[in-house]
């Protein structure tokens, strides 16, 4: 289907097979015509997820999920227990998960097949008997081109609520197209629950010792905030989809910084979210680069058009993102992209206070600040963990070298600055680099922390990021 594109929320088309399957059309988001295939979110899940499932469920089925006797729809999936790089095993109580989701309007397929998957991250742990913490949160952040009133951006702030209420809202209408596109599918196809359905325990945390809601899910022996009857999966597969209304110049790695101080803040929702004695694990899911804006450079996006594809142009892409945070060396097939602080005149090399998107060092520093002060209670070296699923290469982990290029695509590279960095059955993704840098940062051992949002089933990369949990915990 081909349809006129709204550039302040159009998506990059992607399929992430939960490894979200997929992948933006080689249209593009912010191009005047874009295709995709949103219209079938249960055939596309069930085709990628019943390949593996039976293999998996012996490994998950028989997992501890307290009396619950609903085990959700979908792909239970498994667990990769391989080499670990953490350098552990650690000296903590658990892990906390800060699960970080595109919500832009290309995102509603990915997020129906993330739902099916999501027992490949959480029955391992519970097999392990890990007490873990759930919290979701998304991409948008806002943007001088995407009205806060019609995006709502969570700003970093924890959602816990299904995903049944939110498509009354409009949380599930993409209006960047023409007619707008009903995406309820990401949730009703694996979510049976409504809010009423899904009334939280209230828990205690270290820092409020009286027991209320939390915007997260918990679970452990005596800390399970899931009603009685409802397994973690089922929950997870309600309150994960977030919806395709939201902004589609994504800002994951704000989205974490502002997720991480709001659980640091009394009277915030968030606040208590992170136990000192955890373990913190980040997972981002997007299919495009990081645009984590400096606020006092809007006008990047108004009518300073340093980073736009032409000044003539009535309103920028998302090429903006990457001209505005990126630099390669070479061209057009480039040896190597990096993050790069350029000023609001488009000059490399600004101050981390005159860089027009925020310096990755703002993200990295408050990453290694929680990774400095678990070290100091005793919890141990790589208690925080970085994992993105996005636009690397099918085989990344295996070694699979990131390509970029100015080279294939003309309408991509106008919509994204970029070639793609990996593409699928229905469509193509961003490659990395602001956030993969800051994932690497972090992950001190040099593994490759991210895995393909073009591979067509995303049960493995869960999987493996839940072996790696296993691997660092005592």
């Amino acid at each position: 289907m081909t349809f006129p594109v709204d550039l302040s929320r159009a998506p990059l088309l992607v399929l992430l097979a939960a490894a979200l399957a997929g992948c933006p059309s080689t249209g593009g988001e912010d191009t005047e015509n874009q295709t995709t295939n949103v219209t079938s979110g249960t055939q596309t899940a069930s085709a990628s997820a019943s390949a593996s499932a039976s293999a998996s469920a012996s490994a998950t089925q028989g997992s501890a999920s307290g009396s619950a006797s609903d085990s959700g729809t979908g792909s239970t999936g498994g667990t990769d227990t391989g080499d670990s790089t953490t350098g552990g095993p650690l000296d903590a109580a658990g892990v906390d998960i800060l699960v970080v989701l595109d919500d832009s309007g290309s995102m509603g397929e990915e997020q129906a097949i993330l739902s099916s998957m999501i027992g490949a991250l959480v029955q391992p742990l519970e097999s392990a008997g890990v007490s873990y913490r759930i919290g979701i949160t998304t991409t948008d952040v806002g943007n001088p081109r995407c009205p806060s009133a019609a995006t709502t951006p969570p700003n970093g702030d924890l959602v816990l609520s299904s995903c049944i209420d939110r498509i009354g809202l409009g949380d599930f209408t993409f209006n960047g197209a023409d007619p707008p596109i009903d995406a309820s599918y990401a949730c009703t196809d694996y979510c049976e629950k409504n809010d009423a359905a899904l009334a939280f325990k209230p828990t205690p945390t270290a820092l409020d010792p009286n027991p209320k809601a939390r915007p997260w899910i918990e679970w452990g022996e005596g800390a399970s905030n899931l009603p009685d009857g409802v397994s973690s999966t089922a929950a997870l597969q309600c309150v994960l989809p977030q919806g395709v209304a939201g902004c589609g110049f994504e800002s994951p790695l704000e989205a974490i910084y502002r997720a991480l101080k709001k659980s640091e803040e009394p009277g915030e929702d968030n606040y208590g979210f992170v136990r000192d004695e955890a373990m913190l694990v980040v997972i981002v899911v997007s299919d495009e680069t990081d645009c984590s804006a400096n606020e006092n450079y809007k006008s990047i996006f108004i009518d300073n058009k340093v980073f736009w594809n032409d000044p003539s142009d009535p309103i920028p892409t998302s090429a903006v993102c990457w001209r505005a945070g990126v630099a390669c060396t070479g061209g057009p097939v480039f040896s190597e992209c990096h993050a790069e602080n350029y000023s609001d005149a488009g000059t490399p090399g600004a101050s981390d206070d005159a860089a027009v998107l925020h310096p990755t060092g703002r993200y990295t520093g408050i990453l290694e600040e929680y990774a400095a002060n678990k070290a100091a209670l005793g919890v141990g070296a790589g208690a925080v963990r970085f994992f993105l699923i996005d636009g690397v290469p099918a085989g990344y982990g295996d070694g699979a070298a990131i390509m970029y290029s100015e080279v294939s695509d003309p309408g991509f590279i106008d919509s994204f600055g970029i070639d793609p960095g990996c593409s699928g059955q229905t469509g193509s993704a961003v490659p990395p680099v602001r956030e993969l840098e800051v994932a690497q940062a972090i992950d001190g051992n040099g593994s490759r922390p991210a895995f393909s949002i073009c591979d067509p089933g995303f049960e493995d990369a869960l999987g493996a990021i839940a072996g790696e949990i296993l691997n660092a915990l005592p």
